[in-house]
């Protein structure tokens, strides 16, 4: 989900591997539609990691549970998507949980066996930011007394959430897209 329609988020997009996205503002038609299209794109899961509840109106994936047609389709578009060994964009407003989703990413996915870490970017000072993200060498500048793992290196072989990487000068968001396509 873009806040704009602009050819540079289709850009960065596409080079993210994301293959759809919409803009705001959109309804849940939208996403019903969206995850149909997905759905059908890549065939229908075999519901494998997926568990039923007691109640047989309950569906869950994961972490997360729900009955709705939307619910069912995001969890077997999860499904799918925990079969690849890709970077996933969570994207969406305050508490619309994409904490969860991304918990849940990783819990059912072979990433569970090693780290799962959070960093949110809006907590750090704009100059520690990289340092925390890319991690630094001793003697690499001022004050840098030891060598410091950053999160990539901590989370290899598993997962990273970044909470508010819109917080983060476009500046750094270049270098971790950079990152993210080059590895």
């Amino acid at each position: 989900m873009a806040e704009h329609d602009e050819p540079v988020v289709a850009e960065h997009c596409v080079r993210a591997g994301i293959s759809h996205y919409f803009c705001k503002p959109f309804s849940a038609e939208n996403v019903r539609e969206l995850l149909g299209d997905v759905y059908e794109e890549r065939g229908s899961s075999s519901r494998r990691n997926r568990k039923f509840m007691a109640s047989p109106s309950l569906d869950q994936f994961g972490l997360i549970r729900g009955s709705s047609v939307p619910c069912v389709s995001c969890f077997d578009f999860l499904e799918n998507l925990v079969r690849t060994d890709t970077t996933a964009l969570i994207i969406g407003e305050r508490g619309t949980g994409k904490e969860l989703i991304a918990k849940t990413l990783h819990t059912v996915s072979a990433r569970s066996q090693h780290a799962y870490l959070t960093l949110n970017c809006a907590a750090l000072a704009e100059n520690l930011i990289e340092s925390e993200l890319f991690g630094h060498e001793k003697g690499s500048f001022s004050g840098a007394q030891k060598r410091h793992l950053g999160f990539f290196e901590r989370a290899h072989g598993g997962t990273l959430f970044l909470d508010e990487i819109t917080e983060m000068s476009t500046e750094l968001q270049a270098k971790l897209l950079r990152v993210l396509e080059n590895g």
